[in-house]
């Protein structure tokens, strides 16, 4: 929505809240943001508003909004072409407004080559903005588009109230989404491992308030050459999409993301390779663990909290269990126990040690040695 200005600026008395001497933290703080375009919204509430995108926001404006003395608006802007920071925008009303999926988030990062994050209180609100800064500015779109990448290959939905990813760059005539500037009030430090609030803004002056922003912007940043890092995971990821495709009806939607190993064990084990993918069935105590599995260093043990794994692989009942050939292939998927809770030789355990050294006799013999029941428990809460 636009309107036809944005209210003529008000004095500002710079000295008393940024003395002299914070110029160069200033001028830091304030080239992170792109100037035309910006957003406003009243202090009372109500919607946000577009100024004239031939409009330069002002110095002055931003100081006023960051030291909370602004008279009439919250401030924000949108992307430039470039930028030193990312952000990602978690509603309080998110799915991943909770500890379990900010934890996923960070580890999805951090595998990815992202490893630094600083968490905020966008506002009073209670939403999340999870900064990743950059020791130097990298492209807006190309920012943009490789998070979009990485979360949506991670089972992330990239939407409107649940998690929104900033620069968010406009094209054509569209001048993209404006962010809320920090620091403003209502803004929080959190605690990323605990989500408790470590510093309020209103407990801080406009000084001390933009020293820890700036502090985190310079020493808590990721380089480029992480950024470079991401791009290839995201490849990877896509390559591993594109060959990885599950048994049955081979949609688009139907895929399972793996991990090759870089280099097989001189034992013969296969490490960072098995996945263990746990769903918590109905009756799920918390007392239950996984200690056997978790403790297996050759094992990736998966939480799959919403049955996202299982339906991706048609997986019914639990104890299912897949073997892929390096290049997607599907070599075997059955059971391995010869009934439920049952340990021992069976024949599905067997079948699995044939696919597994690629058993040519097997198969000629039995051309079925590639599947095997299943017993288990019910995983999707499916009714015969």
């Amino acid at each position: 929505m636009r309107s036809a200005q944005a209210g003529a600026p008000a004095r500002f008395a710079r000295q008393d809240h940024f003395p002299q001497g914070w110029q160069p933290c200033i001028g830091q703080f304030v080239e992170l943001f792109h100037r035309y375009g910006y957003i406003y919204k009243s202090l009372s509430g109500g919607s946000w508003y577009s100024s004239n995108e031939k409009w330069k926001l002002p110095d002055s404006e931003i100081l006023k909004a960051i030291a909370c003395v602004h008279p009439r608006s919250f401030i924000g802007c949108r992307s430039g072409k470039s930028s030193r920071f990312a952000v990602l925008d978690i509603d309080q009303s998110s799915q991943y407004h909770n500890q379990r999926s900010l934890d996923k988030l960070l580890k999805v990062l951090s595998e990815a080559g992202l490893g630094r994050s600083s968490l905020y209180r966008s506002s009073y609100s209670g939403g999340w903005h999870l900064y990743l800064f950059f020791d130097e500015p990298i492209n807006s779109a190309d920012l943009r588009r490789q998070l979009v990448r990485l979360l949506a290959l991670n089972g992330f939905k990239i939407e409107k109230g649940q998690l929104e990813i900033f620069p968010s760059p406009g094209s054509g005539e569209s001048l993209g989404h404006g962010l809320r500037l920090p620091l403003q009030p209502g803004f929080a430090w959190l605690d990323k491992k605990t989500l408790e609030v470590e510093h309020e803004r209103h407990e801080l002056n406009a000084t001390q308030a933009l020293e820890l922003f700036v502090d985190a912007l310079d020493g808590d940043n990721n380089s480029y050459a992480d950024f470079r890092r991401l791009k290839n995971h995201v490849q990877e990821l896509e390559q591993s999409k594109n060959v990885v495709v599950e048994f049955g009806n081979n949609s688009a939607d139907n895929v399972v993301l793996l991990k090759r190993a870089e280099k097989a064990s001189a034992t013969g084990e296969f490490i960072d390779f098995v996945r263990g993918v746990f769903k918590r069935l109905d009756g799920w105590r918390e007392e239950w663990q996984l200690d056997d599995w978790t403790k297996q260093k050759t094992v990736q043990v998966i939480e799959d909290s919403d049955g996202l794994e299982a339906k991706r692989f048609d997986a019914r009942t639990s104890g299912q269990t897949f073997l892929f050939a390096p290049n997607g292939t599907l070599l075997f998927h059955g059971g391995i126990t010869a009934a439920r809770g049952v340990t021992g030789e069976n024949e599905g355990f067997n079948n699995l040690s044939k696919a597994l050294a690629r058993d040519k006799t097997a198969e000629a013999q039995n051309p079925n040695f590639k599947k095997s029941l299943v017993f288990g428990c019910n995983l999707l809460n499916e009714r015969n």
